[in-house]
């Protein structure tokens, strides 16, 4: 928090490097030596008893649209969900994702939303409620279909808003056009063909826009039958869940693709999947198996499909803390998933995870319903490996104004959850630092600006990889490598 008159200060912070963010209200969200409204800050490198002052931030205020919601009628249309969509790399691909708050039309059909960082919008229109009423048996079958501005279900036809800093936009109408809703019923079984008794069962429109609105929801009765109403024209992933065991572990899981023309479906089964036992251990540094007294190390098991993930989709990571003596068992669904290592204090880093003596690291665990999956072995190790530099302009001058880019040169690699990519942005004496990958063969590169999460993208790395500098990392291993700024193809 500011004191009354903007001053921050943030005492005893152990040697490390560090990003300095400020957010409030209205203005658009800031990282110290954030030169565009989508680009990284500058880490600040600290060391043992340093003081580093003059860390200032000036705040944009944030970009403000305003408007109203329509009928077909020209009526006004209350309680309206409107989104501002915005195309960002989610996993190395392009996806509208919702930024800022979602506003909420009154009771003559106005919305405003604030608080936006400079950018290109998509604006978007939904009558589904935040929280979606799971007892909602209407025969009604009329609604409005998700909607963008100025007023298409298509969003190839939809017209961008440009927003910049502190500019408003007024009078931002959308007029939506009714639709034939369906309902979507059936029933949740168990593995012998019994009714399941609980849990709810979950659509999630399918689509180029992700986690732009929450799943409609119905219960499972105690008969196994389930109910969806009100769905509008589209693709939708059904999921059923059932409650969590008793001990925390997950409840089972199915999963279906159904497509809604405005006709009811009846007769969906899901046949959830029996969750699935998985033990193991963690090994430190070749071999050691007891807790050195230290904070424990947090696991993480993920999908290994990014589509997996979001409101409505397979599953969201589980996080797991092993007992002391470092062997850990937990519950999950079946499908293909990563382990990966939560580092809490610095130390550890994850080597390798194998299953009988064959490494998954980066492949995935393939866990089948209801296996009971043991000896997993995750290993992590204390060794650090670190690639440093300095970057140069086409002038030959030394620039502050870059991200460094590392990547593999199998292009395997490239794919899915991968280790193998980091990004390094400038400190206050314009030296990029990175500690974060395993050892490997990889190509360096400096740009002047890439949009985040892009350089998780094939397009963009094939771009750059004509002007990658080779870099081998082993074990432990310290590079220094200077650059010169290059431009992708």
């Amino acid at each position: 928090m500011t004191t009354p008159d903007r001053f921050y200060e943030v005492r005893d912070l152990p040697a490390g490097r560090y990003t300095v963010t400020a957010s409030k209200g209205a203005y658009a969200t800031l990282s110290y030596g954030q030169t565009r409204a989508a680009e990284g800050g500058r880490p600040i490198e600290i060391k043992d008893n340093q003081t580093i002052d003059r860390i200032d931030l000036r705040l944009p205020r944030g970009g403000i649209i305003t408007g109203a919601v329509l009928d077909e009628f020209g009526e006004p249309m209350p309680d309206a969900q409107v989104s501002a969509l915005r195309q960002l790399y989610v996993s190395g691909r392009r996806r509208l994702m919702p930024m800022g708050g979602i506003a909420t039309t009154n009771d003559i059909g106005a919305f405003r939303l604030f608080g936006l960082t400079p950018g290109t919008y998509y604006l978007s229109v939904s009558l589904r409620p935040i929280f979606v009423t799971m007892n909602d048996r209407s025969d009604d079958r009329t609604g409005y279909a998700p909607t963008y501005y100025p007023g298409t279900n298509d969003i190839a036809n939809a017209q961008r808003l440009t927003v910049a800093a502190g500019q408003t936009l007024n009078d931002i109408n959308v007029s939506l056009a009714p639709t034939q809703t369906a309902r979507v019923s059936g029933t949740v079984l168990d593995a012998s063909g019994q009714p399941v008794r609980a849990g709810v069962v979950m659509a999630m429109a399918r689509g180029g826009v992700m986690l732009a609105m929450m799943p409609a929801v119905g219960p499972i009765r105690p008969d196994g039958a389930f109910t969806i109403n009100n769905l509008t024209p589209g693709e939708y992933l059904l999921r059923a869940s059932t409650p969590p065991d008793a001990n925390g572990g997950a409840g089972a899981t199915a999963v279906a693709t159904v497509s809604v023309s405005g006709h009811d479906l009846f007769g969906v089964q899901l046949i959830p999947a029996v969750p699935s036992t998985i033990r193991g251990r963690i090994t430190l540094d070749g071999g050691t198996v007891q807790s050195d007294g230290g904070t424990p190390p947090q696991l993480m098991l993920s999908s290994a499909d990014p589509d997996d993930f979001g409101p409505g989709m397979m599953s969201m990571p589980a996080m797991l803390t092993p007992r002391d003596d470092l062997t850990f068992e937990t519950k999950a669904t079946a499908g293909r998933l990563l382990a990966r290592f939560m580092p809490l204090d610095g130390r550890w880093r994850l080597k390798a995870v194998r299953h009988q003596g064959v490494d998954l690291t980066d492949r995935g665990i393939d866990v089948r319903s209801g296996q009971d999956l043991s000896d997993l072995e995750v290993e992590l190790t204390s060794q650090q490996q670190e690639v440093s530099g300095l970057v140069t302009g086409a002038d030959g001058k030394p620039t502050s104004s870059y991200t460094a880019v590392v990547f593999p040169q199998d292009r395997e690699l490239w794919r899915g959850a991968t280790r193998y990519i980091a990004v390094g942005r400038p400190d206050q004496e314009g030296r990029f630092r990175i500690r974060t990958l395993p050892p490997g063969d990889y190509y360096v590169v400096a740009v002047e600006y890439v949009e985040p999460g892009a350089w998780a993208d094939p397009d963009f790395l094939d771009g750059v990889r004509h002007a990658g500098t080779s870099l081998a990392l082993h074990a432990g291993e310290t590079k220094t490598v200077d650059l010169r700024l290059t431009e992708p193809r």
